[in-house]
């Protein structure tokens, strides 16, 4: 976000705060969402949707719902979250504790009123947008096998982290090493069972950008709330569509991350099914 996003979105907090205020009761049927998933693909166009919607306060990835252990990105601990959560009276909660999405299945547990949006995007998208935005993607695989304490490998599978191994090499390329991490975040999807869940929503990054309205209103029938009066998608832009298209992936890195993102996407369609079959049986 730039520096002029920022103040608005805080601008937009405090105004949604002091709107809310005088209703005490709000916490009984507040409902918190959690927007996690692999970095660059697409968790801020939906923080930026949420922000635009009267009833909803969104706390980012850098928040003061963060700041655990010395890392201020990754969540602080229930009990402070809670604390904090329990002063804020707007009816909906947005956080993006995308640090901790290795700990989705966690977070539902801890919070009975929330769910979680798992936001996915092509892989080759991904990539190039890692690859344009960030230098360290070899040591961020690296992190991945060594390092199981560190978020980048907390609850990495060992059948994972066998797939990785044989590439991690000094000639190793960045390309392949941020594709590697695409495999790595999106496949905790499965290895937490979210894909049984009904508490979570896959949201696929293309479908996003492709057709926002439409999106959209998935997104907030899965939520069970209706959709704001004023459209929340004019933040929504198709400019880093294709990215990642001419990159040269490794072949057998290629084939498990095309593997993955089939899969991904055979489960958001069967997710957005349910939740619509489960809306007109209401």
């Amino acid at each position: 976000m730039s520096i002029v996003q920022r103040v608005v979105s805080r601008q937009r907090k405090i105004t949604k705060s002091i709107r809310w205020r005088a209703f005490s009761s709000l916490e009984q049927y507040q409902q918190i969402v959690f927007v996690v998933g692999c970095q660059r693909s697409g968790t801020t166009l939906v923080m930026n949707c949420f922000d635009n919607d009267a009833r909803a306060i969104v706390f980012r990835d850098d928040s003061v719902l963060s700041g655990h252990q010395g890392n201020r990105l990754r969540i602080k601990p229930y009990a402070e979250v809670k604390a904090i959560l329990a002063k804020t009276r707007c009816p909906l909660v947005v956080a993006k504790p995308l640090l901790d999405s290795q700990r989705t299945d966690e977070l539902l547990d801890d919070y009975p009123r929330s769910k979680a949006i798992w936001m996915f995007r092509h892989f080759r998208g991904v990539v190039g947008s890692n690859l344009r935005k960030f230098k360290g993607q070899v040591e961020n695989i690296r992190r991945v096998l060594e390092m199981p304490e560190d978020w980048r490998g907390e609850r990495v599978s060992d059948e994972t982290r066998d797939f990785i191994r044989p590439f991690v090499n000094p000639e190793m390329r960045r390309e392949d090493a941020a594709a590697l991490v695409w495999i790595a975040r999106n496949n905790l999807f499965f290895e937490q069972s979210l894909q049984n869940c009904d508490r979570t929503f896959l949201l696929p990054y293309e479908d996003l950008v492709k057709s926002s309205r439409d999106t959209v209103k998935g997104i907030y029938r899965f939520l069970g709330i209706s959709q704001p009066t004023k459209p929340v998608d004019r933040s929504i832009h198709q400019r880093a569509l294709g990215r990642g298209q001419d990159l040269d992936i490794h072949p057998e890195i290629l084939a498990r991350c095309e593997n993955i993102q089939q899969k991904l996407v055979e489960c958001a369609a069967q997710k957005t099914r349910a939740v619509r079959i489960e809306e007109e049986q209401v």
